[in-house]
């Protein structure tokens, strides 16, 4: 319930919000708590990125649920009947009015006749959504993949890479000496000279031509990479010079160290770490949940059914984006190129859901295919818990008429 729709009703300002915060506040501040702590799983993925992303979204989620329970309801109780006035004739009189939503009336008797039918077939469908997502494969893409070549910058590159190959996104060796020894000395000059040879065996995977630069202590080497510098092929090239050519020179001089970097490098790393580190992710967010939604609704049943359909919520949101970027569905009407890789989540909630996905549809126009596929995927996973889940699978207890189920208005 809205304060607007409680003083249509007749009640006061003060009972209006009093009524409001039991009910929209609670709800507003379960919400909020839930995101803050959930996201907050992404702290065990051990990537800096992730770490500087959810305390950013703790912090703005946390203040906006201080604004809305505190500085919201103080400010409409100092405007009181006031707040009506400015208000555009013709827009906003459904959302002061008690008036039910036909459409979800609708589809709330279809469920209830026939609920059993309706949750069968709304899992059904999930899960041939989220079946494409057991062939997803990580991949984050190269500047070349992820503009289009109308771009000044990636027809260049492209044009760069098609005449030097490896050459725009190399893989750098820095080598550097263990106990302040020096990094540049005739014995670690022959090991760089010997990745030639090295160069000449991998059967295209290595290419030349190399090139050194001494950065204070440390010597760093440029090596091309076969790939376009983050797909499959460059990753087997990657391997190649880290399992085999490094070892096999620099790896027999003593005194120094070495690593491979560059942009390759950096990406493989990337995949591999969060790969690593889903499964414990996704098990803290999902028991963090589960231990929340038993305390606010004390039941053990809504929990679980609760993180099974989200579950699978995710996957076929997964299993979207899978089908639409990595097998290059839609291409055509979404504007990009697909290269095979997905870059590395009442009336009011349908209200919130179409704004969000309003919003999130706006990345779509956006010329980055990164940018393309958070639209994409937020804004079906949007959908579908507003939907299938919503309206087909889960209808629990309702929260503000004693725990009645049917006792809430549709919508």
């Amino acid at each position: 319930m809205t304060t607007g729709e409680e003083r249509a009703a007749g009640r006061s300002v003060a009972e209006s919000l009093r009524i409001t915060a039991k009910t929209s506040g609670h709800v507003v501040a379960v919400s909020g708590i839930t995101v803050m702590l959930c996201v907050s799983g992404l702290l065990f993925s051990g990537l800096d990125v992730f770490r500087g992303l959810t305390l950013g979204t703790v912090l703005i989620v946390g203040l906006s649920v201080i604004g809305s329970v505190t500085v919201l309801p103080a400010l409409l109780a100092v405007l009181g009947h006031r707040v009506d006035k400015g208000r555009i004739p013709w827009l906003g009189k459904r959302r002061t009015t008690v008036l039910e939503s036909s459409a979800w009336r609708k589809a709330a008797r279809g469920v209830v006749k026939r609920p059993l039918l309706w949750g069968i077939a709304a899992v059904v469908a999930l899960v041939a959504m989220a079946f494409p997502m057991f062939s997803m494969r990580l991949q984050d893409a190269a500047v070349v993949n992820s503009l289009p070549r109308s771009a000044p910058t990636v027809d260049a590159a492209i044009r760069m890479q098609e005449a030097f190959p490896g050459a725009p996104t190399p893989a750098r060796v820095a080598i550097w000496g263990v106990d302040g020894r020096p990094s540049d000395t005739p014995e670690v000059r022959a090991a760089v000279d010997k990745l030639h040879d090295e160069i000449a065996s991998s059967g295209g995977q290595l290419a030349g031509p190399l090139s050194t630069v001494q950065v204070d202590d440390v010597l760093v080497v440029r090596i091309p990479l076969a790939g376009t510098g983050t797909d499959p092929v460059s990753d087997a090239a990657l391997e190649k010079l880290r399992d085999t050519a490094l070892p096999d020179t620099l790896g027999k001089v003593d005194g120094i160290r070495y690593a491979a970097a560059g942009r390759t490098a950096f990406a493989h790393d990337f995949a591999e770490q969060l790969s690593s580190r889903t499964f414990l992710v996704i098990g803290f967010v999902l028991i963090l949940a589960f231990a929340l939604l038993l305390v606010v609704f004390r039941s053990l049943a809504i929990p679980l059914v609760s993180i099974a359909l989200n579950l699978l919520s995710m996957g076929a949101s997964y299993g979207v984006l899978t089908w639409i970027f990595q097998d290059g569905h839609l291409s055509s009407l979404l504007g990009f190129t697909p290269y095979g890789g997905i870059a590395a989540s009442a009336g009011v909630v349908t209200s919130a859901a179409v704004i969000m996905t309003a919003v999130f549809t706006v990345f779509i126009t956006l010329s980055a295919i990164e940018n393309k596929m958070m639209g994409v995927g937020m804004a079906v996973a949007i959908l579908i818990d507003a939907t299938l889940v919503r309206g087909c699978c889960f209808r629990p207890p309702c929260p503000c008429s004693g725990n009645v189920p049917g006792s809430c208005r549709a919508g």
